[in-house]
């Protein structure tokens, strides 16, 4: 017999709990040789009293999320996966601020997993094996997958996670704390984008709403697809635009397509080298740069048929409510100050192997979704606005940027 929702809730509710005590403990242990230990002690006050602070730029430096800190504190091998551990760790925080148990009980569970490898390495004046970690690591990515890649699958498509829906239309966003509730990073540009568009009158919003859900719409006729057909929409935008995003939900469902939002991946089997979803600020570039490789840490042939096989499962589970996808109305940002990366050697690097592989599993996973989410019957609107970093002509920009695109098409 299989357990009730009830049951499962009540069982993740234990874990979580058990998760929790075991952490607690860390930080007054000396069970591991230093510095080893200073990386679980810091890990697990983060896990325990979680911060973005930590990995900001001026923090960067010193921070276990830092591929050449982590090296040259820990060494390449173990340094190179501890620093990967610490970083998919900081996915704690939008789980928790969304209650996805779940997806913060496997991340507490693994950071335990690996701890006590050391423990156990430690009883003998040793240090585990990298073998060992990275067989860690590599179970809980792979293993995991039936949750992480089915889960991004499905909500992609269904729109039965109602998360930031809620918090578009049930809060008050004059009270910008709202904000606060994604879990997500907020800096000044989006506390200064909601309070530009919290300043401009109903009519304004209207008509960029209307702008943007009229292109979407016309971009089915102009390419000779029927939208009856479709259902669903799925919404992609900066956490700030809310105000212009309750007005364009309003307008897509008077069109008679519901709305699809999902919050940008944050599991390594599932996250690629942008946000795509709803998102906030980066809380530093140069970060998400040094791991936007980490999977040549998990690369091979058995995780590339690991998650065709589960995207495939996934996809047939949802299958009707993908058909009836639209495809995505996507809400851009640009004025950012600008970035130049910084190579590092310590970061994870695919190997000419690897890169085949991953060339070999995006290509298969793009034709499996043009199979249940056929490319000639789906479409998608684009559009970009200025935040409040581009300077001191921001809303004057942001004006010009509204003239534009609210242009007469048939005239331009």
């Amino acid at each position: 017999m299989e357990k009730s929702v009830y049951e499962f809730d009540e069982a993740l509710d234990e874990r979580r709990e058990l998760s929790f005590g075991r952490i607690k403990e860390i930080p007054s242990e000396v069970n591991v040789p230093e510095p080893f230990m200073q990386y679980f002690r810091e890990v697990a006050e983060f896990i325990l009293d979680p911060s973005y602070d930590i990995a900001l730029p001026e923090n960067y430096e010193v921070c276990w999320s830092n591929p050449r800190y982590a090296v040259l504190m820990l060494g390449e091998k173990l340094g190179r996966l501890l620093c990967y551990l610490s970083y998919e760790l900081m996915g704690i925080i939008p789980f928790r601020a969304e209650g996805l148990k779940l997806d913060e009980v496997i991340l507490m569970e693994v950071f335990i997993q690996v701890y006590g490898a050391f423990e156990a390495a430690s009883l003998d004046g040793t240090l585990p094996d990298e073998k060992e970690i990275k067989g860690i690591l590599y179970s809980f990515v792979s293993d995991y997958m039936d949750h992480t890649v089915y889960e991004r699958i499905k909500g992609s498509v269904e729109g039965d996670n109602d998360f930031a829906l809620r918090i578009i239309q049930d809060s008050d966003l004059s009270d910008l704390s709202y904000l606060e509730k994604y879990g997500e990073y907020v800096s000044d540009n989006t506390i200064g984008t909601a309070k530009y568009l919290n300043s401009l009158s109903d009519e304004k919003i209207e008509l960029m709403a209307a702008a943007f859900t009229n292109g979407y719409i016309t971009g089915f006729a102009n390419t000779g697809k029927d939208i009856k057909k479709k259902k669903t929409v799925n919404l992609r935008y900066h956490i700030g635009f809310e105000r212009l995003v309750r007005a364009e939900i309003r307008l897509f469902k008077e069109a008679g397509l519901s709305p699809v939002i999902y919050r940008r991946a944050l599991h390594v089997a599932v996250r690629g080298n942008s946000y795509v979803g709803y998102y906030g600020d980066q809380v530093n570039p140069q970060m998400d740069y040094d791991h936007r490789e980490d999977k040549a840490l998990f690369l091979d042939k058995a995780y590339v048929n690991r998650k065709l096989e589960v995207s495939r499962f996934a996809y047939e589970q949802v299958k009707d409510k993908a058909r009836v996808m639209g495809g995505p109305a996507v809400m851009e940002t640009f004025g950012e100050k600008p970035f130049k990366p910084e190579q590092k050697s310590e970061a994870p690097v695919m190997s000419e192997k690897q890169r085949r592989l991953d060339v070999e599993l995006t290509s298969k996973l793009g034709s499996m979704v043009n199979e249940y989410i056929p490319r000639d019957e789906r479409s998608f609107s684009i559009i970009a606005y200025p935040v409040p970093e581009i300077g001191d002509d921001y809303e004057k920009i942001f004006t010009e940027t509204v003239k534009l695109n609210t242009l007469d098409c048939k005239l331009y």
